[in-house]
């Protein structure tokens, strides 16, 4: 595997930008989802407060679009990644492969939430606790996401020895009230 011919500095600029525009769509979903997820549990506790059900679905929907365009960016990272720094993603891969497993999981498991929670909004009208626990499947999966995702930075930020996949699971780097020696 030979890097591409262009310039570390032009390989640098690309990674960064993928990642530093995909960091801010992941961010703004794990709030919206969560303040989704809030109105409607007031909502259905409000019955009589039809405005916390209206706040909850515009944004799913908004979710829904941002969810979409900041999986094309993670996608496009990959490739992107793959092709600049074949020796690194190779490496890195092969360190990290089970939480990238379980990373790409949780990533089928969201959208296979996602979109059932926001598309049977009006469906499930009657049957809050079921359209609300698909909201809370969300956040739980999306959480579990980003964990996954911290492991391998974590790993790129505080290495540990490669072979012992509990090490880089419970990485110092993943914790920040851990101090890192």
């Amino acid at each position: 595997m030979e890097p591409t011919q262009v310039s570390i500095t032009i390989k640098t600029a690309v990674i960064a930008f993928l990642m530093l525009v995909h960091i801010q769509f992941a961010a703004f979903l794990i709030g919206a989802w969560g303040l989704a997820v809030t109105a409607e549990f007031l909502g259905m506790l409000n019955r009589g407060h039809p405005h916390f059900d209206r706040f909850a679905r515009s944004l799913a929907r908004t979710t829904v679009i941002m969810y979409s365009s900041g999986a094309v960016l993670a996608i496009s990272f990959l490739v992107v990644i793959s092709l600049l720094f074949p020796v690194f993603w190779y490496t890195i891969m092969r360190i990290t492969f089970w939480p990238l497993v379980m990373e790409g999981i949780t990533f089928a498991l969201t959208i296979l939430y996602l979109f059932p929670w926001y598309y049977t909004w009006d469906l499930l009208s009657g049957f809050k606790p079921v359209h609300l626990s698909l909201g809370l499947a969300i956040l739980v999966v999306a959480e579990l996401q980003q964990g996954m995702i911290d492991v391998q930075a974590a790993y790129m930020l505080t290495s540990v020895p490669p072979g012992d996949l509990l090490r880089v699971f419970l990485n110092p780097g993943r914790y920040p009230w851990t101090p890192i020696v």
